[in-house]
């Protein structure tokens, strides 16, 4: 059998916040998620309880939403030392992990000799009841970030994990957002100088074996760029791929001030989540959408356009969303993809 993580999309992306209530509300006013169910995780629930390779006891919340294709799991720790109160403490509220593999028990043991030769450690596990098993798995070497993997016990796991709580919100909230929010058409991770390795593990670990890769380079590739609201030039390079349901994005900065430097030079940050793409949209339709951005705080930080391909820009939702970026992409004609329908496909699923 092929060594290679299991994958049929990105099932969910977990993100490290301080109140799991105000982030599930801005949250669902943002993506319009009615429905939370909220779990805690403690020693009364879960056993063999490990964080990197040794017994611990810890406590957590988890909040899981989700609407159409777009979900997310916000981790709340509580007490004692996890992955997410490490991220916490170094990081700050953001985007933690991805969930593209659901797999037997069964499955996840004979790859898991495959995944230590490969320098695959677990950064965390557990198992809840009778109903599952989950791993973190620290790819952060490899991929930019922690992989989580669930194996449930059962075909109706999810039946037999009943929410300790559930967050429920109507219309006045979950319509309030302005921006159309279609499917996580991709997910960013940063690298610094390594784009072409990390998306070598992307496809060795994961079967990601479509992609294309782009020179963002302000006056050859792309023009008109800002920053902040000014002109700026700047550089960078990405490789985005896509394997079924799962695309992601790597990119690495060259020159010039981008959210991808600042991100790396900040204390504490370094490679990463940076952004999620979540929404297309006409140019037209864009300019009702950005004045309701900035009227809610969350102001278009970078801009750029693709020569007759598109324009793309990077909406500042880290005070309102638990450290998101946001990136919005409008094509510039009806007709952006013809000759490109290999890019294309990758893009958009």
């Amino acid at each position: 059998m092929e060594n290679v993580l299991p994958v049929d999309k990105l099932h969910h992306i977990g993100v490290v916040v301080k109140d799991y209530r105000k982030s599930a509300l801005e949250f669902s006013r943002f993506f319009g998620i009615e429905r939370w169910n909220i779990y805690r995780r403690d020693r009364t629930c879960m056993s063999d309880v490990t964080l990197h390779g040794l017994p611990v006891d810890h406590s957590f919340i988890l909040a899981h939403g989700e609407k159409g294709q777009i979900a997310f799991q916000l981790c709340q720790p509580l007490d004692g030392e996890s992955i997410f109160s490490e991220f916490l403490r170094t990081w700050g509220e953001g985007m933690h992990h991805l969930l593209p593999t659901i797999c037997s028990p069964t499955e996840f043991q004979r790859l898991r000799p495959w995944l230590e030769g490969e320098g695959v450690s677990i950064a965390q596990s557990a198992a809840v009841g009778g109903a599952l098993e989950y791993y973190y798995l620290d790819t952060r070497p490899q991929l930019g970030t922690i992989l989580e993997v669930l194996c449930p016990r059962s075909n109706n796991f999810r039946a037999a994990l009943e929410p300790d709580e559930v967050l429920t919100f109507d219309q006045t909230v979950t319509s309030a957002g302005k921006v159309p929010i279609d499917n996580f058409y991709h997910v960013c991770v940063l690298t610094r100088y390594r784009r072409l390795s990390v998306r070598d593990n992307f496809q060795r670990l994961l079967g990601i074996n479509r992609w294309f890769d782009f020179d963002n380079q302000t006056g050859v590739t792309s023009e008109e760029a800002h920053y902040f609201g000014k002109s700026i030039d700047s550089r960078f390079r990405l490789s985005l791929g896509r394997r079924g349901g799962l695309a992601v994005e790597v990119v690495e900065p060259v020159y010039g001030p981008t959210i991808y430097s600042d991100m790396l030079e900040k204390p504490g940050q370094g490679e990463g989540l940076n952004h999620l793409m979540t929404t297309l949209c006409s140019i037209g339709q864009f300019q009702t959408i950005r004045k309701w951005l900035e009227a809610q705080g969350m102001p278009i930080v970078q801009d750029g356009q693709v020569r007759d391909f598109c324009y793309y820009c990077y909406a500042d939702c880290r005070e309102r969303l638990a450290g998101l970026y946001v990136e919005l992409l409008c094509p510039l004609s009806d007709h952006w993809l013809d000759g490109r329908e290999d890019v294309g496909a990758i893009l958009l699923g």
